[in-house]
């Protein structure tokens, strides 16, 4: 994947999973492509 394509799959990975849904507001999240 190039860096554009891997920033908008994590971004949309986090907008789904339950575990950021449960912590969204409470704890501070950093997401990093490396």
């Amino acid at each position: 994947l190039d860096k554009a394509d891997a920033e908008k799959l994590v971004e949309t990975a986090h907008t789904i999973c339950p575990y950021s849904n449960a912590t969204r507001g409470n704890v501070d999240v950093t997401t990093t492509i490396a």
